[in-house]
């Protein structure tokens, strides 16, 4: 990245960007000093590799690119993290209980097929600003362990062996985490952004 495309980020830009880093760090690490060290470790790379930005991606996925990797090398390198609850929690079970009936099928609407066509081009969706900013706020809303584990497979792409001997779970406490919060999500994504 040239000097001149750096200088387009004024001190609001790169004060939205940090915080975004931040909250997502933090969110993965659940430890202030770490995740800010990640993310100074990920400006400081940035900066080092930013002759490497091609600019076929917005800096801030550039960046958070960086920031991932960074993460999953901390995970790595500290090995084992605790989740912070338990697995049986009444409001998982009455969330449960608004997505299917009785016999565990589908209530009106609540299926993924209920959200029709407008799933039809994911990359189109996903590359959307706005998109992410509602995808982050539904993040922000699920119970700690589930954003941790849903961030650690889909967005870290950390295998879920790796995830379960970091966060001491099972597989099978693993599997239940990641269902939940992709049906946390759906709900989310399908009030807030699919309407």
């Amino acid at each position: 990245m040239h000097q001149i495309q750096l200088r387009q980020f004024d001190k609001k830009s790169m004060d939205e960007i940090y915080q975004s880093m931040f909250a997502f760090a933090y969110n993965q690490l659940n430890h202030e000093q770490h995740a800010k060290d990640v993310v100074q470790d990920a400006l400081l790379n940035a900066l080092k590799y930013a002759d490497s930005f091609q600019g076929k991606s917005a800096f801030k996925t550039w960046v958070f690119a960086i920031l991932k990797n960074k993460i999953a090398d901390f995970i790595r390198q500290n090995k084992h993290y605790e989740v912070m609850s338990d697995m049986s929690e009444n409001s998982d079970e009455e969330f449960l209980a608004m997505l299917f009936d009785d016999i565990g099928h589908w209530q009106n609407g609540s299926s993924p097929n209920a959200f029709d066509n407008r799933w039809a081009s994911p990359h189109e969706t996903a590359e959307n600003d706005e998109f992410y900013q509602v995808l982050e706020l539904c993040l922000e809303n699920l119970p700690k362990e589930q954003a941790q584990v849903f961030l650690m497979k889909e967005y870290i792409e950390l295998g879920s062996d790796e995830i379960c001997k970091n966060l001491n779970i099972t597989r099978q406490n693993l599997y239940v985490l990641l269902h939940r919060a992709r049906l946390r999500l759906q709900m989310c994504l399908s009030v807030k952004w699919f309407v």
